[in-house]
């Protein structure tokens, strides 16, 4: 009786202390925004200043948001309408502080990609705090954060839909689709699979009603661009039509380094995806639907021909969701070394001067690889205890 009243004390005594460090958490993290949001001390973000502040700077001036070329200098804007329909506010601030806000935002999607997947298994957090610094030092995250990039955003939202999907109603999905077509090359891989999954749930009606849902608000996040700047879409167009042919760590550049053609290499590279997307929704018959998800995003980086070395974010979400599988413990181990293995040779390379993105192709090949041997002894485990539960019966 003694004892079960002094561990009734002990959690009631631990409660209370954690309701008392929390608060003085908050706070110190809320000082600590409000500090970092003013402070010149964080360089600005090329890529966000670039795609999303000044159109957004732009549209609340009512001039075009895809034709920044009347004010400023440096690349055009290609991130499609629904971010700055989203965004368009932060026009509104200093680009200094515009751009520190989008640090913190990043910081926090980051910090909740990791803390959702660690609930979904119930995580130790030693083991939380470790894989946040692991992957807060992996050079696709740093250069996301360098340029202020949008793929963790978009991670995040795929993520969010793979775990919930089946409890939203067809207009939270069609609103979180049509958020994520900001790059739509991210999800070029994951749409066919999620389209299959809802198929597999006998759902065409609901397949249908997504679609429609996804159009109607991709529509309604550009309403502010139509109404402040209506004629933006020939720029835009223009934009993604001029981009330049940069060397993306990707087969498409491989292609065009190895084939003296323009359209051969693009031929290539659309093969290459249409086998990619057939494998993905393969998986989708062999594997859990939450997983199969994980993997088209995944495998994203690998088949997409257009991507760079910060959308290498979208494997995140599978490899968290493999080192976190405690009960599959040689699987998880294995996920940590192929990881710190992978994390050493792309430091090594990038401190050898082999910065330049195309040089990064082996990474996503690398870490996917590593997922393959991990789930194999994943699904050796899970067969082993399917065959002891069949011999207790």
């Amino acid at each position: 009786m003694q004892k079960k009243y002094t561990n009734w004390i002990g959690s009631h005594q631990g409660q209370g202390m954690k309701w008392i460090l929390l608060p003085i958490l908050l706070l110190g993290v809320i000082l600590l925004s409000i500090w970092l949001c003013n402070s010149a001390l964080l360089p600005i973000l090329s890529d966000f200043e670039n795609n999303l502040w000044r159109p957004a700077y732009l549209l609340l001036h009512r001039l075009s948001p895809y034709n920044t070329q009347v004010q400023f200098d440096g690349l055009k804007p290609i991130w499609f309408p629904v971010i700055i329909g989203l965004f368009f506010p932060l026009g509104a601030l200093p680009v200094q502080a515009a751009s520190n806000i989008w640090f913190l935002f990043l910081l926090l999607t980051l910090f909740t990609i990791i803390v959702i997947s660690a609930r979904r298994v119930a995580a130790p957090s030693v083991i939380v705090a470790v894989t946040a610094i692991g992957l807060g030092v992996f050079p696709s995250t740093a250069t996301h954060f360098r340029l202020g990039q949008v793929s963790l955003f978009v991670s995040l939202i795929l993520l969010i839909l793979s775990m919930q999907y089946q409890k939203m109603k067809p207009g939270l999905i069609g609103f979180l689709l049509a958020l994520s077509l900001v790059k739509p090359q991210l999800i070029i891989l994951y749409l066919p699979v999620f389209i299959t999954v809802l198929l597999r749930n006998g759902s065409v009606r609901k397949v249908i009603t997504v679609i429609s849902f996804t159009l109607f608000w991709f529509f309604v996040s550009t309403i502010p661009l139509f109404i402040l700047s209506p004629n933006w879409t020939h720029q835009f167009i223009r934009n993604l039509l001029n981009n330049p042919g940069w060397a993306y760590p990707t087969l498409y550049t491989f292609f065009r380094s190895v084939f003296h053609s323009d359209i051969l290499p693009i031929i290539l590279a659309l093969i290459f995806l249409l086998i990619g997307i057939v494998i993905v929704v393969f998986i989708s018959f062999r594997v859990e639907k939450f997983e199969a998800l994980l993997w088209s995003m995944a495998l994203t980086p690998v088949f997409s021909p257009v991507v760079w070395s910060w959308d290498f974010v979208l494997i995140y979400p599978l490899l968290i969701y493999f080192l976190f599988d405690r009960k599959n413990k040689v699987s998880s181990n294995v996920i940590l070394i192929g990881f710190t293995i992978c994390l050493v040779l792309y430091i090594t390379m990038v401190q050898l001067g082999y910065a330049d993105d195309r040089y990064g192709f082996w990474v996503p090949i690398f870490l996917c690889g590593v997922m393959v041997i991990a789930n194999k002894y994943r699904r050796k485990t899970q067969n082993t205890t399917s065959n002891l539960v069949k011999g207790e019966y």
